[in-house]
């Protein structure tokens, strides 16, 4: 059921390793715009790439 006002949905995960890309949407970021009830338009998703991992990007 969507909110009537505007909801903020914080997550530490939601994003996994890509096959093609760097990063991709996982399972919990599906369920948690699928929560949304967004209709007619694209959700409004925004990652903000904290806590990475440096040493893997060597």
């Amino acid at each position: 059921m969507p909110a009537d006002e505007p909801t903020i949905l914080a997550t530490s995960g939601g994003i996994g390793a890509g096959l093609r890309t760097r990063f991709e949407f996982t399972a919990l970021t599906d369920f948690a715009v699928d929560l949304s009830g967004v209709e007619g338009r694209a959700p409004r998703v925004c990652f903000l790439e904290t806590a990475l991992d440096v040493r893997r990007l060597r």
